[in-house]
C-alpha cells in the first residue's frame, strides 16, 4: 500500500508539472518551456520507475552506446530539432582499455544548468544590475562588452530567481538580445542578472572508477574551462580519466597540454571527442624547428618537408586560437590536400575567419616545397626564401592587394622576432592612423588630441586582428558612458559615437554637474565646429560677459578663447585654463581640473580676483588696498557674521576634542560663496595670546582639543575669499564653555621659587608645590610644565606624572613660567592647572 501511495504522488505530481503553461520554468533553459519542452516531452507518466521513460525508449540496443537514455536524447538531438552528437565511448575512440561508454546523462544534467546553480557567482562570466529589460533584450548601460561576444550564452535576469534563465541570441556594447520571451514578472531592471557558459553540464561527475568528481565549467578557454591545467583536476575533459596521457583527473600524466583551450577544437563532439591525431605526424602545433614530429616538431611522417622553422605556429595556434585551417584550408585531417602524396610538399590555402577573406601569397624557405590548397592562394614554389605572407588581412593588406592600414611592414618574415602594432597599421601618436578620425584623436601635434588606442579600444590586445572593429571604450570619466552605432564589421560604414563627454557641453550651466546635452559625430565625419558641443562663446558661467566686453575700451579687447584657454588640449576631460598675454600674467583659476566640481574664482588675472560665474565686481577687485580713494564708486559691504552655534560644556577626564560649530555665512556679494573662516580659542576672554587658532579655513566647523579641568573661551569671524582687505572682515562672534574632570583633585597650590644666580653656568633648580587630597581618597600624582613663554604651547621641561612634591632640572640664564596640575591615580581625573609662576636668573649671562 505504501509503495502504490508513493507511486501515485510521483504520478500526480509529473501530471501537474505537465500540465504547466509552456512559459513556466520548472526546467532550465534549453529544455524549458520556452522551446516547448515540458515533463511529458521526455517521461511517461504510466511508465516505470525511476526515470518514466517512454515505453518506446526501450529496445535492442545496435552497440555499448545505444542506451534506453541516449536513444531519448538522440531522438531530439538528430541534427534536425537539434545538433547530434556522438557519445564519448570506446565505440567512438578505441578500445585500447577495453570496451566502455559514457552516456549523456553522465555529464549532462537535463534539467537545470548545474553549473550556475551550484556554484553561483564563481560561475558568473559577467554580473551586474540591469538598467532596462524587456521581454527580449536586457540593458546594462556603460557595460562597455565587445559585441556578440556572449552570443550562445545564457543570461539569468534576475539572480534571485534561478529557474529563469535563458539563451543570449547576441549582444551589443551594453545590451543582450534574449531567445524569449523572458517572464518579466520574474525579472525587472534593477535586479542582479548574470551571464554563465551553460551547456547543461553537471556539478558532479559519477565517474567508472574514481566514485564521484566535482566539475567545474564556466568558460570554454582558461580558468575552470575543459581542462586548465591547474592543481585541481575538475576540468569535464579530466575528471575521468586516469589512463590518458594528458589531463588525468589526478598529478600523474601531463597536465599542460594545451591548457586552457577548447579542448573541441581538436576534440569535437559531434565526433565522440576523438582526437584529430594531429601529433602523431608533427606538432599541434609545431613549435620546435627541427623535423621531430609530434608531439612538438616539424613533419617527419611519412616523410620531412625540408622546412627548417616552426616560425610563428605558436604565436598563430596558442596565442592567437587562429585554427589550422585558416592558412592551410583543404589541408588539415581529413583534408583532400593533406599529405596528399610524395613529394611533402607544404599546402598553403588562406582562408581566413571562415571564408571572409580568401587568398593571399606566401614566398616560403628555399629548402622545403609548397602547394596552393585554397582559391586565390598563390605559393612561389621553387620559393625565393624571403618567408614572408603578403596579401593578409591579418597583416594589414586584403588579398587584391589594398594596403588598408599603411603599416610599416605588411610582409612580415614567417620567423620574425615579433610584429609591432605599427607593422599591420599606423598606430603611434606621433604616427597615428589615418582611416576614420584616428588621426585627430591620437596625432601628438596640436590641434590632434593625442589619446591612447586603448581608450576607445579597451582590452583589445588579445583579440587583436580577429576581423572584428572592437570599440570598447575604457573606464574613463570621458568615454565610460559612451556607446557606439557601427557594426563590428570590418570596412563597412563607420557608425556613431554618443553619450562621450569629449563631444559635450562639459558641464551643467551651474558648474556642478556633468555634460547636459551631446553631439553625436560619425566617426570619419570631418572636423567638427566649436558650436557642435558648445556654445562659441559658451553662455554658461561669466563667458559672454568677458567676450562681449569693451570696458576700458582697451585694444586687447574684447577677448577670444585663447586668452584663457590657450595651449589647452581640447575635449580632454579637463578644463584647463592658462594665458600667454602679459596683461594676465600669474593669474590662476581655482576650480580648474575635472568638470562639474563647480565654479571657481580667478586671480591675478585684470582683476585681483573674481568669482566665475559670480555676481559684479567692484573698482575695488582691481584698485586693490585703494578703497579709500572709491567713495563715490559702489565698493563691496563688510562681510556678514556667521552665527556660532553654542558648545556645551563637556566632561572629561582627559584632553577633550571638541568641534566647534557655526552656521555658514553667505558672501555679501551674492552667490557662490566663497566664504573663509578664522577661529581663536583661549582660556582668557580677553584673548590676548590665543592658545589655539584655526588660520583661514573654508568649513563651518573645526576640531580643536583642549585641556580639561577649564574654562575655555572661542571666537569666529568670517571674510571673502575672494575680498580679503581687513576693512571687510566682519566682526567677531564669541562663545564658551567650560570642560571638567568629575571626581578630580583640587587645584594644586605652588611654593612660589625665588630668582635665583647660576654664575653663567647650569645649576639645578627644585620647584615645590603643596600636596592635595583626591576627594575619593585615591593616590595623587603631579604634572609639572616649565616655558619660556606663560601660552606653554612649546614647554621647555615637563616632568611626566610623578607622585613627588618636587621636579629638580637644570637651567641658567633665562626666565621661566611653571605650573602644575593634579591627577586621580585611579580614575585619570585631572585638576585645573595651577596658577602660573614666574622665576629668572639674576646673574647677567649676557653683559649688557
Amino acid at each position: 500500500m505504501k509503495k502504490y501511495m508513493i507511486i501515485v504522488f510521483i504520478i500526480s505530481a509529473l501530471a501537474a508539472a505537465c500540465l504547466m503553461p509552456a512559459t513556466g520554468h520548472a526546467l532550465d533553459y534549453p529544455h524549458f518551456g520556452g522551446n516547448s519542452i515540458g515533463c511529458s516531452s521526455c517521461h511517461f507518466v504510466y511508465g516505470t520507475q525511476p526515470s518514466l521513460l517512454p515505453p518506446w525508449t526501450s529496445h535492442v540496443p545496435q552497440d555499448i552506446d545505444d542506451t534506453q537514455f541516449n536513444a531519448l536524447c538522440w531522438s531530439c538531438h538528430n541534427d534536425i530539432e537539434a545538433p547530434y552528437m556522438r557519445t564519448h565511448s570506446s565505440v567512438q575512440t578505441d578500445n585500447g582499455y577495453g570496451n566502455w561508454t559514457i552516456e549523456c546523462k553522465t555529464c549532462h544534467n537535463p534539467h537545470y544548468q548545474k553549473q550556475a546553480d551550484t556554484y553561483g557567482s564563481s560561475s558568473y562570466l559577467y554580473s551586474g544590475t540591469s538598467t532596462n529589460i524587456t521581454a527580449t533584450t536586457l540593458t546594462k548601460s556603460g557595460a562597455g562588452w565587445t559585441a556578440i561576444k556572449y552570443r550562445g550564452l545564457v543570461v539569468i535576469p534576475n539572480t534571485a530567481q534561478i529557474r529563469f534563465k535563458y539563451e543570449v541570441s547576441g549582444n551589443t556594447s551594453d545590451t543582450l538580445t534574449i531567445s524569449g520571451p523572458m517572464d518579466l514578472s520574474k525579472a525587472a531592471a534593477g535586479n542582479t542578472f548574470a551571464i554563465v557558459y551553460g551547456n547543461l553540464v553537471e556539478s558532479t561527475i559519477k565517474t567508472p572508477n574514481s566514485g564521484n568528481k566535482p566539475v567545474r565549467f564556466f568558460n570554454r578557454t582558461g580558468a575552470n574551462s575543459f581542462a586548465d591545467g591547474d592543481a585541481t583536476y575538475d576540468g569535464i575533459c579530466e575528471a575521468c580519466h586516469t589512463q590518458t596521457v594528458y589531463h588525468r583527473n589526478n598529478s600523474s600524466g601531463n597536465h599542460t597540454h594545451n591548457s586552457g583551450f577548447k579542448c573541441t577544437v581538436c576534440h569535437k563532439h559531434a565526433d565522440g571527442f576523438k582526437g584529430s591525431g594531429c601529433d602523431g605526424c608533427h606538432g599541434y602545433p609545431p613549435v620546435a624547428g627541427t623535423a621531430t614530429g609530434g608531439p612538438d616538431g616539424l613533419v617527419n611522417n611519412p616523410g620531412a618537408t625540408g622546412s627548417a622553422t616552426a616560425g610563428a605556429h605558436n604565436t598563430h595556434v596558442n596565442d592567437k586560437f587562429y585554427p589550422c585551417d585558416y592558412c592551410h584550408y583543404n589541408s588539415v585531417g581529413s583534408g583532400p590536400a593533406h599529405n596528399d602524396g610524395a613529394p611533402q610538399d607544404i599546402t598553403m590555402g588562406f582562408s581566413l575567419f571562415g571564408g571572409v577573406y580568401n587568398g593571399g601569397i606566401y614566398d616560403g624557405q628555399a629548402e622545403a616545397g609548397y602547394d596552393s590548397s585554397g582559391p586565390g592562394t598563390t605559393v612561389i614554389d621553387p620559393a625565393a626564401g624571403s618567408k614572408t605572407c603578403s596579401n593578409i588581412y591579418c597583416h594589414g593588406e586584403l588579398p587584391d592587394g589594398t594596403k588598408w592600414g599603411n603599416g610599416v611592414n605588411t610582409t612580415p618574415a614567417w620567423d620574425a622576432a615579433g610584429v609591432n602594432c605599427g607593422d599591420c597599421h599606423l598606430a603611434t601618436n606621433a604616427n597615428p592612423p589615418t582611416l576614420g578620425s584616428h588621426k585627430k584623436h591620437t596625432g601628438d601635434t596640436a590641434p590632434d588630441l593625442n589619446l591612447s588606442c586603448t581608450l576607445c579600444h579597451s582590452g583589445y590586445a588579445d583579440r587583436h586582428a580577429d576581423s572584428q572593429v572592437s570599440v570598447t571604450f575604457a573606464n574613463d570619466g570621458r568615454v565610460s558612458s559612451g556607446t557606439y552605432s557601427g557594426t563590428a564589421e570590418m570596412f563597412d560604414s563607420y557608425g556613431q559615437c554618443s553619450n562621450i563627454s569629449c563631444h559635450s557641453n562639459v558641464q551643467n550651466s551651474a558648474g556642478t554637474g556633468g555634460p547636459t546635452a551631446y553631439s553625436n559625430p560619425a566617426w570619419g565625419s570631418g572636423t567638427l565646429a566649436c558650436t557642435s558641443c558648445h556654445g562659441n562663446p559658451p553662455n554658461t558661467g561669466t563667458h559672454l560677459k568677458h567676450i562681449n566686453s569693451d570696458h576700458h575700451a582697451v585694444s586687447w579687447l574684447p577677448m577670444t578663447c585663447t586668452t584663457c584657454h590657450f595651449g589647452s588640449s581640447h575635449a580632454n576631460g579637463s578644463i584647463e585654463v592658462s594665458s600667454n598675454s602679459d596683461w594676465v600674467t600669474n593669474f590662476s583659476y581655482s576650480a580648474a581640473g575635472a568638470p562639474g566640481n563647480g565654479y571657481g574664482f580667478c586671480a591675478g588675472a585684470c582683476h585681483s580676483g573674481a568669482i566665475w560665474n559670480g555676481p559684479a565686481i567692484y573698482c575695488y577687485d582691481c584698485h586693490t588696498g585703494e578703497i579709500d580713494k572709491l567713495t563715490n564708486y559702489p565698493a563691496p559691504s563688510v562681510q556678514t557674521a556667521p552665527v556660532i552655534i553654542p558648545e556645551p560644556d563637556i566632561s572629561s577626564t582627559t584632553d577633550a576634542l571638541v568641534r566647534l560649530e557655526w552656521s555658514p555665512a553667505p558672501s555679501v556679494s551674492g552667490p557662490p560663496s566663497y566664504t573663509e573662516y578664522y577661529v581663536e580659542v583661549d582660556d582668557s576672554a580677553a584673548y590676548s595670546s590665543p592658545n589655539y587658532n584655526s588660520g583661514w579655513i573654508t568649513s563651518a566647523s573645526w576640531n580643536v582639543t583642549v585641556q580639561t579641568a577649564s574654562t575655555w573661551y572661542w571666537r569666529v569671524r568670517a571674510r571673502d575669499a575672494v575680498r580679503t582687505d581687513s576693512r571687510l572682515i566682519s566682526a567677531w562672534q564669541t562663545d564658551s564653555f567650560i570642560v571638567t574632570s568629575p571626581g578630580s583633585p583640587p587645584a594644586v597650590s605652588l611654593v612660589p621659587e625665588p630668582d635665583f644666580d647660576s654664575g653663567g653656568s647650569p645649576v639645578n633648580i627644585t620647584l615645590q608645590w603643596n600636596a592635595v587630597i583626591d576627594p575619593q581618597g585615591d593616590p595623587v600624582q603631579y604634572y609639572v610644565e616649565v616655558a619660556y613663554q606663560n601660552t606653554f604651547t612649546s614647554p621647555a621641561y615637563v616632568s611626566g606624572w610623578t607622585s613627588g612634591t618636587v621636579y629638580t632640572f637644570p637651567t641658567s640664564c633665562l626666565g621661566l613660567y611653571w605650573r602644575v596640575r593634579a591627577r586621580d591615580a585611579i580614575s585619570g581625573a585631572v585638576s585645573p592647572w595651577s596658577s602660573v609662576d614666574f622665576f629668572g636668573d639674576i646673574f647677567d649671562c649676557y653683559g649688557e
